[in-house]
């Protein structure tokens, strides 16, 4: 899926913020469940069309069997040398996610993004 690197960043600040501030030692449920709510949150704020479908949208282009948040909960349980930065944490999501980030550059000449195609 193609979301744009606004997103990305905005995602990564969101964890910090949620380790630094309400929990720095989260299980994978909790860390699964702050993930999805600041991917939908970022895409919101990043103006993507449909960010409450967002995470549905991953969940059909990645064919889970699961959830996303389950996929996710079992990517982190079965992780043990990650360390807790949003940073690290998004690397994660992106490989489970299959997300690629779009920059500035990737926007078509009328301003217009291409995320949802």
């Amino acid at each position: 899926m193609e979301m744009p690197e606004q997103v990305r960043d905005s995602v990564i600040l969101m964890l910090d913020e949620y380790l630094e501030t309400e929990n720095d030692q989260p299980d994978a449920v909790n860390l699964a469940e702050q993930v999805i709510a600041a991917i939908e949150a970022a895409a919101e704020g990043a103006g993507m069309e449909d960010p409450e479908e967002v995470v549905a949208r991953i969940e059909d282009e990645q064919s889970y069997e699961d959830s996303l948040i389950e996929a996710l909960e079992v990517e982190f349980e079965n992780t043990d040398d990650m360390e807790l930065t949003g940073e690290e944490i998004m690397a994660y999501v992106e490989r489970v996610c299959g997300i690629e980030w779009l920059s500035d550059s990737d926007l078509d000449p009328f301003g217009e993004n291409n995320y949802d195609e």
